[in-house]
């Protein structure tokens, strides 16, 4: 079975004071072993904000990115 995790605006959970390490440090991780464990990650945003705390490992993780 495949689970497809599906955030929208997960750049709140980035931005929270309280939520941002901990949130950063589990999307980082589901980018990374996500896959093998079958479990896939549909992030979206509106706006985008390029010093958030993980936001490089995650999109190097990142196979496919789509701009609508």
């Amino acid at each position: 079975p495949r689970i497809v995790l599906i955030i929208d605006a997960f750049q709140l959970l980035l931005l929270d004071p309280g939520l941002k390490a901990h949130a950063a440090a589990i999307l980082v991780d589901r980018a990374k072993r996500g896959r093998s464990h079958g479990i896939h990650l549909v992030l979206a945003t509106q706006s985008w904000a390029s010093n958030l705390p993980g936001l490089d490992e995650i999109l190097g993780q990142t196979n496919t990115r789509i701009a609508l």
